[in-house]
């Protein structure tokens, strides 16, 4: 107030850091650099979904969405759990918190229906054309048991949620050349069912296991009930 009072506050607000003194520019330096002073909302909002989408500790995902080195995030990522409780409203961080661990918990989801799907495509010698599980083909009637073998198979190949490539892997394949229903569903469409077939093979494989389990309790009898196709 007195130096803007006797009309010597500096025009440019740059040069206030000239009226520290050495020591308290460095300090000032310091606790900018320790509060990421290169983050902006749009980082912190893009951080938290990255979050929520790849898991808390996926550094290189959350680093490639938000563009920043993974050793910032990495560090960005310790502070925001050590002092958001502490420094951001509790309203937001509720929230935030909250939808992080929906989405590692669906991450968790899919991770356990994958594992399934691939333990069930290990039983058969060539899954593409001998996969057969009392599920496939009987839920609706809309979808073959040579189309539901397929879309398993594609999606333990190209992996959960790459709907894009099964939905092209099945229009190219020959088997499905003129099976025009599949040359006309839609990556959705295809993804929501590869979605229940992976439910399906995880219940499939389920049993299967309990069979082998039962059936090893029994002195080993009727163990080949776990074998393949």
């Amino acid at each position: 107030a007195e130096l803007k009072a006797a009309n010597a506050l500096p025009a440019d607000v740059a040069a206030m850091t000239q009226l520290l003194d050495d020591d308290l520019h460095r300090e000032k330096v310091a606790l900018l650099a320790e509060g990421f002073p290169g983050w902006l909302r749009q980082h912190y909002s893009t951080f938290c979904r990255a979050s929520a989408r790849h898991g808390r500790d996926a550094f290189a995902q959350i680093a490639q969405e938000v563009e920043k080195p993974v050793e910032e995030v990495a560090a960005y990522a310790a502070a925001f759990w050590k002092k958001g409780p502490s420094v951001i409203d509790p309203k937001e961080w509720d929230r935030v918190t909250k939808n992080i661990e929906k989405g590692e918990r669906r991450i968790q989801e899919v991770g356990r229906l994958m594992a399934a799907a691939r333990r069930l495509l290990a039983k058969f010698r060539d899954p593409w054309e001998d996969l057969t599980f009392q599920y496939v083909g009987q839920q609706g009637r809309v979808y073959n048991i040579h189309e539901d073998r397929f879309l398993l198979c594609a999606t333990v190949e190209h992996g959960y949620g790459n709907w894009g490539a099964v939905r092209v892997a099945a229009r190219r394949s020959d088997r499905f050349r003129f099976d025009y229903f599949m040359q006309a569903c839609t990556a959705e469409h295809l993804g929501k069912r590869c979605e229940h077939l992976l439910r399906l093979a995880e219940k499939e494989c389920a049993e299967w296991e309990k069979r082998y389990s039962q059936a090893a309790a029994d002195g080993g009898a009727g163990a080949s009930l776990a074998g393949g196709g």
